[in-house]
């Protein structure tokens, strides 16, 4: 047992320890309470800001990391060209004060190719892409801004069709339906870049290699309404004109639209001939299921003209939209043998278009251009009306046609045989 002060009551000893005070708790005040509530709303409410901001900046990269995995960068080509070089690859357009003319095309997405006139050989320069509707049009001495040079085509051809073909089928036509490359059968939105010429391209090919079979369209969302062609005169025209004659112009945007012609044709008198023309953007006659003609815009027609072989210089005239007529390969007929045609016709970017289909019999002796281009007629079906004449001679102004050695070829319904 421990030893204890004699001098201190032990009892006395305990009271005191017991009675010791305990240290005072500071107490808060309401408002103090309240304000250190405040406060930790404040840091819990700033906690969930910066997690979600920081969950937003995750899916942005995440999503920027997916973009750059798929696309493809495009592979970038340079063809420098020496200054003051003449080139002959594609024609030279004119330019004058009261002519119009057409932004050249975008080049393909798969292989970009930039040329510029330098003086030394390696430059390189970026591409810069605008998204925005190309505005495509023939330029040159025939073309004007509609003032009375060249009009603008949207004038009734006969029936309520337009340029492109009468509303109702009469005695002697070619049944013709417009499609959208842009949709699928059912009207769904498919991809099409008016940026990219594969994506028009490469479904023409189609259409060549299936010689245009009921079933290569049927993929296509088709317009409501039928037109019935007997020429093919179509002068410089807003790409809108198309599917508006067509019946869709709620429905099909004026880009990236084919139109197809088919039927049988016998021509008056035995002969050879062979189909001359262009269009802006894209022209084909097949007769038996073979290209007689692929006269297209020039940035697409070395794509297209695969198995058509010209039978005169491309480049040696010009057309009515400043670019080069395309003379067809002969064939021969004999008078009222029916032969099964199709005609397509087709705009790819948008802005504007073109069409014209003439004819050639070999032997016959036609006027001569300034250039020393044939003044041919155009294709037809049936006997021209001096009004038709009228507009045709509005629309193209100083480019002539014939409009006296005229064959009138027939037009019947292609029954398959």
């Amino acid at each position: 047992m421990e030893n204890q002060d004699p001098n201190v009551d032990p009892n006395v000893a305990a009271e005191a320890s017991v009675a010791a005070p305990l240290p005072e708790i500071p107490r808060m005040t309401a408002e103090e309470a309240e304000a250190k509530h405040q406060q930790i709303l404040r840091r819990e409410r700033l906690s969930s800001v910066m997690i979600a901001v920081l969950v937003h900046v995750l899916i942005v990269i995440g999503l920027a990391v997916w973009k750059l995995a798929v696309d493809e960068p495009a592979e970038v080509k340079i063809q420098a060209r020496v200054a003051n070089q003449r080139t002959t690859d594609a024609p030279t357009q004119q330019v004058t004060s009261d002519s119009m003319k057409r932004k050249p095309s975008p080049p393909s997405q798969s292989a970009k190719l930039i040329t510029a006139n330098v003086d030394s050989a390696a430059v390189f320069v970026p591409e810069v892409q605008v998204e925005t509707e190309l505005f495509n049009m023939g330029t040159g001495d025939t073309i004007g801004l509609g003032l009375g040079t060249f009009g603008v085509g949207d004038g009734d051809g006969g029936g309520g069709g337009g340029d492109f073909g009468r509303a109702s089928r009469g005695a002697s036509s070619l049944e013709g339906n417009l499609y959208d490359f842009k949709q699928d059968e059912k009207g769904k939105a498919v991809r099409y870049d008016i940026r990219n010429r594969d994506h028009f391209v490469k479904r023409v090919k189609r259409l060549h290699s299936s010689r245009f079979s009921e079933s290569s369209f049927g993929r296509f969302f088709k317009a409501p309404k039928q037109l019935f062609l007997t020429t093919l005169a179509v002068p410089f025209s807003d790409a809108s004109a198309g599917p508006r004659y067509f019946g869709a112009a709620d429905k099909i945007k004026p880009s990236g639209w084919v139109a197809h012609y088919s039927g049988k044709i016998a021509a008056p008198e035995d002969g050879t001939y062979r189909f001359v023309g262009n269009g802006d953007d894209y022209l084909a006659v097949f007769l038996r299921k073979q290209p007689r003609l692929i006269a297209s815009w020039t940035d697409i027609q070395g794509e297209l003209d695969r198995g058509f072989r010209a039978t005169d210089p491309t480049g040696k005239h010009k057309g009515p939209f400043n670019i080069p007529l395309i003379y067809g390969e002969w064939f021969r007929m004999r008078a009222g043998e029916e032969i099964p045609i199709d005609i397509c016709l087709g705009e790819r970017p948008g802005g504007k278009v073109g069409f014209v289909l003439m004819i050639e019999k070999k032997g016959v002796e036609y006027g001569k251009g300034a250039d020393g281009r044939p003044i041919l007629p155009l294709f037809t079906t049936t006997d021209f009306s001096a009004k038709e004449k009228e507009r045709i001679k509005s629309g193209f102004g100083a480019f002539q046609f014939d409009w006296k050695n005229v064959p009138v070829f027939t037009a019947t319904e292609d029954d398959g045989f």
